[in-house]
């Protein structure tokens, strides 16, 4: 998942060379790198120009869709940022990485998804800052990027279904039964009791052998 990209102003002059690792899909915990890479000679009428900044963020947001057809944002996100000063003629390369959350706490779940009636998107937000015409000017680009999310393992998913399977009544029961189990190994009086009743029809059939080979 690479992408190179020549970066140029409005009149198509190249300002850097941009390459991107891992943007385009993404899963929350996953990273992102940038690199910018910078030629050694500028000139304004011809050849590359002069770059001073860049900067780059990673962020999203949920739009409410209306009837209409229209929208409006009702949740921004920014899950990580970066920035580097660049000296012309001196820095020939910047690399910079940044990170999707994972921490539901904090941005909520990254995703992204379209319906009817909200639009959420994630993407990479670049600003560059050149030099052309005696002053200074951004350009801005932005890369959208796909979350997606792991899919549970066979055991996993298995699991699942037998507990979404089970009767509410049966369901409640084992997660009473557990929590009573942690509550026992808490206070250190736990005892397992696990195929006790196997244990105990084995023992009484042991001691019903002993006793009719004495009586004989």
């Amino acid at each position: 998942d690479i992408q190179t990209l020549r970066v140029s102003n409005s009149l198509g002059q190249p300002v850097c060379v941009m390459s991107l690792i891992g943007a385009s899909t993404m899963t929350p915990g996953s990273q992102m790198h940038i690199q910018w890479d910078f030629p050694k000679q500028f000139s304004e009428t011809e050849g590359w120009i002069p770059c001073y900044q860049v900067s780059a963020c990673l962020q999203g947001e949920e739009r409410a869709v209306y009837e209409d057809g229209t929208t409006k944002r009702t949740q921004s996100f920014l899950f990580d940022t970066c920035h580097e000063w660049v000296d012309p003629g001196v820095t020939d390369r910047v690399s910079k990485t940044m990170m999707l959350s994972s921490d539901h706490s904090l941005e909520g779940t990254p995703c992204d998804l379209t319906t009817d009636v909200m639009d959420v998107s994630v993407w990479c937000q670049v600003d560059i800052t050149i030099q052309e015409k005696g002053g200074y000017n951004n350009l801005s680009l932005q890369i959208p990027c796909h979350i997606r999310h792991f899919l549970l393992d066979a055991e996993d998913q298995a699991e699942l279904e037998e507990n979404q399977a089970m009767p509410l009544s049966t369901l409640l029961d084992n997660l009473n039964s557990h929590e009573r189990e942690e509550e026992s190994k808490s206070k250190g009086d736990y005892f397992p009791v696990n195929g006790i009743l196997s244990d105990l029809k084995t023992l009484s059939l042991t001691m019903e052998e002993h006793l009719r080979s004495r009586s004989i």
